[in-house]
């Protein structure tokens, strides 16, 4: 393949909508095969996406890259989407079912929190649970660190974690490291390999 393919299908806005409210169960997939599938795409094991093996119209070439990024309003990450079957699939999805032969249970979370690598070796299939886990601290946390909230009354840390529905608080800490370390030990204890710390 060649170095600087362009990703085909720019999405329109109204395609966007439609692939924002929920890609996951898109009927798009509905009688897609492992067959269909690497039968239309190649995979790049380097970088982890998808090829066109065949040319679906005549402005896509063979060995094009099959992909298009799309802002997602609610992170504000980009993420990677295949056309399959006249609609929008998650780049990640096909290629589980590139490798796999089914499509995910739930959800697909990457290991490293990179929506844009799409390496079969970095997607897990995950619920939507699980995937909320797996997140960096969020931008309006001023502490720095996931779980640890600055008491107001306090001059101390407060922790908390959610599991199952309901959320614990692990108590207060005189500094933010301390606090962040209490939540990593019951991060990894509670949620696993998803604990994202």
């Amino acid at each position: 393949m060649e170095s600087g393919l362009r990703p085909c299908y720019p999405i329109a806005l109204g395609e966007l909508e439609a692939v924002l409210g929920n890609p996951y169960r898109s009927k798009c997939r509905d009688g897609v095969t492992q067959e269909y599938v690497r039968e239309r795409f190649g995979y790049d094991s380097y970088l982890g996406d998808l090829y066109w093996r065949i040319s679906p119209c005549h402005a896509v070439r063979i060995g094009d890259w099959a992909y298009s990024t799309y802002p997602d309003k609610k992170s504000g990450n980009h993420r990677k989407t295949v056309r399959v079957n006249g609609g929008r699939v998650p780049q990640s999805h096909v290629i589980w079912m590139y490798f796999y032969g089914k499509w995910p249970e739930d959800e697909l979370d990457h290991k490293d929190r990179n929506p844009l690598n799409d390496r079969i070796l970095n997607l897990r299939d995950s619920t939507t649970s699980q995937n909320c886990m797996n997140q960096v601290a969020k931008c309006n946390n001023k502490c720095g660190f996931k779980g640890v909230i600055k008491h107001s009354q306090q001059n101390a840390f407060w922790v908390r974690i959610s599991a199952g529905g309901r959320r614990y608080n692990l108590g207060l800490y005189p500094t933010a490291e301390l606090a962040a370390g209490a939540y990593r030990i019951a991060a990894a204890a509670i949620h696993g390999e998803f604990s994202g710390v």
